[in-house]
């Protein structure tokens, strides 16, 4: 290779970075690695419809287009030439004050890199190559936030130590040099403008910023751009670095599947469903008459078909548009797990040939077996380029960049956080960036979640990305706020359509139809008191001849005290018995669920005999969980959810291998357990009324109290808005009405407040301003520590801790939950430990269990991240098969494996 020209040889006395050990690696070459990185992700990382929507943006071809991008991600560290950076490594410090560099002394007010970046720019503001001045000066505040943090127009617009910052003289020397070897090795075309319309502009930067990002992230990882010595020429190190590039982008696992763009029917995609059912019929009919991009609300009973019919819509628009991915965004952790293996499953059929990145992205992810069997650290060198399998690269699995894998299953909380103002918020929005996304369970949002929902649905669609929202049972108010606020311009005329529906917004037009007539069935009303003695006694006559039955409770300590009262019972000594809830540790909780699909989920072959067995258990068994029980008894809840538990009632009956069951449980019957307190006739809550507002419960019992049976999914809607809509109710009594109003009041301010907090987190509106202004402060998304106020929340609810469960042995030494791994928590646990401390993890939201945990850290746990906001607790055996972990005189915890973990206060 050739030497540098000796004119250029200052421009190597600039370092990027450096180690203990001396080595340091010029910033010429960083700027050249990260370039090429953004190079070959456009090349190769980027599907065709990506790139499309990008050239469209800039309104060029894709050669100007790619070479613009590479140029403007090129400059991004240009603030490191500066001796407010070069200051921080004290062998470059000295070397260039020998040779002449004056460094004025900045002292607490050093500036970040990136701010001076931004500051450098400004001074080249009219040679970056776009129009106008205020997209110019929102690349200097995209450059200005790549490291997550978005600066603000007080820091852009500051003069106050900025020479100190910046240096004079021989600094602004190495600036100019910098920019102008930039430029002439990337060589960006003629200025280019943007399309018009405040929303192509913010959705083209935000974009532009997850791509800087990455590349960045890329071009720092030194297995693949190890630390080099000055004095290869740039132009051929640049050629280096791109092929250095490619390798890096081959092992991370970015290079793989692309869509091939040739859509497939619905029976090559499900080659296990000979015929689509009317459902799924009508909503294939659509696809041919959507246009790019779409929201799509699909509303249908469960267990009716209608994740088959979202992967497929999925499926048949990333190849039409040749689009990135999908994401399937799920409620609940334990719906996320459950999806993800039929997502894999789908994914492996459909794609046999080819390389998948599949990612299970939430908190507990690392620890789910199946995901674990997935992981690759990275393609091997002597892999063929296709490997006909799905796996989960490692790359992906970090937080934050989950959602850059081209498939995703995981929480909704994920996407929601790309639309709060946390540190690279960005990225995720890269991320899901021309994608198809899934949306399960909707009806599951509350007011808060709703809020958060409605701001990311007017950034998917500003950003190309087509959604499918997914529900059982969707007040109409809320399905027409969801179709507007993914595009507000469009047509917005409503008629009334029969359940099921199918909702698009696509061409400029919302557009409501009927999607068939689902088989109807009628279901058995009965009320009893919610007493568990109440519960007990109805079991024993309904479960003499046999047959399986579902408890669902409204809180854990209910559900605990239901499940002792039946087995301290004896009457059923012969049913397998099982308690199912959230406050349980995770290895625990993740038994329980696979005993549970096991014994209640489809049958794969013709049963001989009915199914025996009681399942109680909390809200985790009220969505998505594919199970079937012959009878149930639920507390009373909101009507919407009371439908979503009652689909668990004899689903599967239509099925290949349905269910046989006793002649007396023939017939779907819900029991609904109401408090035997009342007052004015009408039921005192207590605890039921913290967890869902007391208004709807009032008003389901008003619904439901004169019924006998209903039928579902026909009366589905009348339900819904008779207890979400604010009608008063005939028959009232004055009392009634008096308590009915309070409750309707307090349920207003209590929403307004809850949006209010909602509006407080969020960028801007995708239509308005500038999303790269940022506040003074991000909100942080992991620290339970700090005000409310700060941190990144996607659900209003009480705060919670993580608690580790660690047991003392016998012989006094400590251990995780398997008894096996030793612990000690005066350590910083690492490794095969780490993994175990999250299988131990159990989340309390009790306030008195709370309190005596947020504001702390522990001293060892907080150095390690997967740990740093959990705390370890230990507990000691009672000889009677429990454990007990004293918190405070007046605060124990008991830790059971069939119980999960009991409050017990004021001891």
């Amino acid at each position: 290779m050739k030497k540098v020209n000796q004119e250029v040889e200052d421009i190597y006395l600039m370092i990027a970075k450096w180690d203990e050990s001396g080595r340091s690696h010029p910033l010429i070459y960083h700027l050249l690695e990260t370039a090429a990185v953004a190079e070959a992700l456009w090349e190769y990382g980027l599907s065709s419809g990506v790139k499309l929507s990008i050239t469209v943006w800039m309104q060029t071809d894709e050669d100007n287009a790619i070479r613009l991008i590479v140029f403007w991600i090129a400059l991004h560290d240009i603030g490191k030439a500066t001796p407010s950076f070069q200051r921080l490594s004290q062998l470059t410090a000295i070397l260039l004050k020998t040779m002449g560099f004056i460094f004025l002394d900045c002292g607490v007010n050093a500036k970040h890199h990136s701010l001076l970046s931004a500051w450098i720019l400004e001074g080249f503001i009219d040679q970056l190559k776009i129009e106008t001045l205020g997209n110019r000066r929102k690349l200097l505040y995209t450059i200005g936030g790549h490291h997550g943090k978005m600066i603000t127009p007080r820091e852009l617009n500051s003069m106050t130590y900025r020479t100190k910052n910046l240096g004079e003289g021989r600094w602004t020397d190495i600036q100019n040099l910098l920019f102008e070897k930039i430029t002439e090795i990337i060589n960006p075309p003629e200025t280019i403008r943007l399309q018009k319309g405040e929303a192509v502009s913010n959705a083209f930067f935000s974009v532009l910023s997850g791509m800087m990002i990455t590349a960045d992230w890329i071009a720092s990882n030194t297995d693949y751009f190890p630390y080099q010595d000055p004095g290869i020429n740039l132009y051929d190190y640049y050629q280096q670095a791109k092929e250095s590039a490619c390798n890096a982008l081959r092992k991370l696992g970015w290079i793989g599947w692309q869509p091939a763009g040739i859509p497939r029917s619905f029976q090559e995609v499900f080659p296990g469903i000979s015929v689509p059912n009317t459902m799924q019929r009508s909503v294939i009919n659509q696809l041919d008459a959507l246009s790019d991009p779409f929201l799509m609300i699909l509303e249908a009973p469960t267990g009716n078909g209608k994740t088959e019919a979202a992967l497929y819509v999925a499926d048949y628009w990333m190849q039409k548009e040749h689009l990135r991915g999908s994401y399937v965004a799920m409620p609940t952790q334990a719906t996320s797990n459950q999806m993800f293996g039929r997502v894999r499953a789908y994914l492996e059929s459909r794609y046999p040939e080819a390389r998948i990145n599949l990612q299970l992205v939430h908190g507990n992810a690392m620890i789910s077996e199946d995901f674990q069997k997935m992981q690759l650290t990275a393609i091997a060198d002597d892999e063929p380029d296709r490997l006909g399998s799905v796996h989960a690269m490692t790359w992906f699995t970090t937080k934050k960049l989950s959602l850059l894998a081209p498939f995703g299953v995981g929480t909704v909380d994920q996407t929601l956080l790309s639309v709060l103002h946390t540190r690279h918020f960005v990225l995720r929005l890269f991320g899901l960036y021309r994608k198809v996304l899934i949306f399960d369970e909707v009806h599951a949002y509350d007011v808060y979640m709703l809020d958060i929902f409605e701001r990311l649905l007017a950034w998917l669609h500003a950003i190309g990305t087509s959604v499918i929202i997914l529900s059982a049972t969707l007040p109409s108010e809320t399905r027409k706020s969801l179709l507007r606020a993914y595009n507000p311009e469009a047509k917005t005329e409503f008629t009334p359509v029969a359940y099921p529906r199918l909702s698009l917004n696509s061409k400029q037009k919302i557009t409501v139809m009927n999607v068939g007539k689902p088989e109807n069935r009628s279901v058995k009303l009965k009320f009893i008191n919610n007493q568990p003695e109440s519960i007990v006694k109805v079991l024993k006559t309904v479960l003499k001849d046999g047959g399986c039955a579902a408890i669902i409770c409204n809180t854990v300590g209910r559900a605990q005290t239901v499940y002792r009262a039946i087995k301290d019972s004896g009457l059923f000594g012969d049913f397998p018995l099982l308690l199912f809830h959230a406050r349980t540790p995770f290895c625990y909780r993740e038994d329980r669920e696979k005993a549970v699909l096991a014994s209640y989920g489809k049958l794969s072959e013709q049963p001989l005999e009915p199914r025996r067995g009681i399942v109680v258990a909390t809200q985790v068994i009220e969505q998505s969980l594919d199970l079937d029980f012959d009878f149930l008894i639920s507390d009373l809840a909101p009507i919407d959810l009371l439908i979503q538990r009652i689909g668990r009632l004899q689903r599967h009956a239509q099925m290949k291998f349905p269910p046989l069951r006793p002649a007396a449980l023939s017939t779907p019957t819900c029991i609904i357990a109401i408090p035997d307190q009342l007052i004015d006739e009408l039921p005192v809550f207590e605890a039921d009324s913290y967890v869902y507002d007391e208004v709807f419960l009032q008003r389901t019992f008003l619904v439901l109290r004169d019924r006998t049976n209903f039928t579902l999914p026909e009366q589905s809607d009348e339900l819904i808005e008779a207890v979400y809509s604010e009608n008063e109710f005939a028959g009232l009594t004055d009392v009634q009405l008096k308590k009915m109003r309070k409750l309707n009041n307090a349920l207003k301010y209590k929403d307004e407040a809850s949006s209010k907090k909602a509006q407080d987190g969020l960028i801007p509106d995708v239509n308005q301003g500038n999303i790269f202004i940022a506040d003074e402060f991000d909100l942080e998304e992991d620290d339970p520590n700090i005000h409310p106020a700060l941190q990144a929340k996607t659900r209003d609810t009480q705060p919670s801790v993580q608690l580790v469960c660690i047991i003392r042995l016998e012989d006094g030494r400590l251990a995780f939950l398997d008894e096996k791994t030793p612990c000690n928590i005066e350590k910083n646990p690492t490794g095969e430990q780490v993994v175990h401390a999250l299988k131990s993890i159990v989340s309390i939201s009790d306030r008195s269990v709370v309190g005596n945990f947020i504001g702390t850290q522990h001293k060892y746990w907080k150095k390690c991240a997967p740990l740093r906001y959990s705390y370890p607790v230990v507990f000691q055996s009672d000889g009677r098969q429990q454990y007990i972990c004293q918190i405070n005189p007046e605060l124990r915890l008991i830790l059971d494996q069939e119980y999960g973990i009991t409050i017990e206060k004021g001891i």
